[in-house]
């Protein structure tokens, strides 16, 4: 997992604008509801804030140092989702940017099935990004190549089923975890790790694929295949501009509207390198 190094100084943590009340917790690997110890964790409501020392970012938390402790404990965990933290001026310290260098393949040119082939294109970026050089060792495109192996081994329409794409997706080395519940925190979090995501949502009437590959403040940055959505419709790929839709950002406000399961989870292949 990649951190933001430990930030010491003069800062504070309030509730994000629109919330009421949050919990801050002794750990991140328990939920608050778990945690029976009234000692151990806190709800910090609005209009309080905490003076804290320093920060550091951990499993889609906010570790601190409070200057005054809290049930005789100094060091707490909060939810990013939940909080921001503020320097000595008052102005918000924006969360840290994460992009992976993950290489864009369209799929407008892909010689099999090109208009259905986003799913196997997505695959096939996360088997370049693993291990450079397959693309140029493969006879053809390899986003063809894995769109051959599917259907070869498990029938003409299984490259819409997810798990024909993960047991694709292992044929090369490659270990997808897929959920219809994702949380984007849950996202993020992989992407920290330096590895990306394959998700699907409802960019087109019959769903689309795309690839995540970071992350900021308002949006995830991602590869997709067929171009760049609009609320309109596609700018497509073409031949004279074959990367239109390389490492775009498509805000969280536009991915939860998009998303099968709610505007803070989505279903989504958690890649990593077998």
């Amino acid at each position: 997992m990649v951190n933001t190094i430990v930030r010491a100084g003069n800062f504070s943590a309030r509730l994000k604008p629109g919330l009421d009340n949050t919990t801050i917790k002794y750990s991140p690997e328990y939920q608050a509801s778990e945690i029976s110890d009234p000692n151990l964790k806190f709800e910090l409501a609005e209009p309080q804030r905490l003076e804290i020392n320093w920060f550091d970012t951990i499993e889609y938390h906010y570790k601190f140092e409070l200057e005054e402790p809290i049930n005789d404990r100094y060091n707490w965990y909060a939810f990013q989702d939940h909080v921001d933290i503020y320097d000595d001026e008052g102005d918000v310290i924006i969360s840290p940017t994460r992009i992976l260098d993950v290489p864009y393949f369209p799929q407008n040119d892909n010689i099999i099935r090109y208009l259905q082939t986003c799913n196997m294109t997505c695959a096939a970026m996360v088997v370049e990004y693993f291990y450079p050089g397959t693309n140029r060792n493969t006879p053809g495109q390899l986003e063809d190549s894995l769109t051959e192996y599917c259907v070869r081994n498990y029938g003409y329409n299984s490259i819409y089923y997810h798990h024909r794409i993960v047991d694709t997706l292992k044929h090369w080395n490659v270990k997808s975890t897929f959920s219809t519940t994702t949380r984007f925190s849950k996202i993020k979090h992989h992407l920290d790790r330096g590895n990306p995501v394959i998700y699907s949502g409802k960019f087109t009437k019959s769903g689309h694929i795309i690839v995540l590959r970071g992350y900021d403040e308002t949006g995830f940055w991602v590869n997709d295949p067929y171009g760049e959505w609009y609320n309109w419709g596609y700018d497509r790929n073409t031949p004279n501009n074959m990367k239109k839709g390389e490492n775009l950002h498509y805000s969280y406000n536009m991915m939860g509207a998009l998303s099968n399961s709610g505007r803070q989870a989505g279903w989504a292949h958690l890649c990593e390198k077998m």
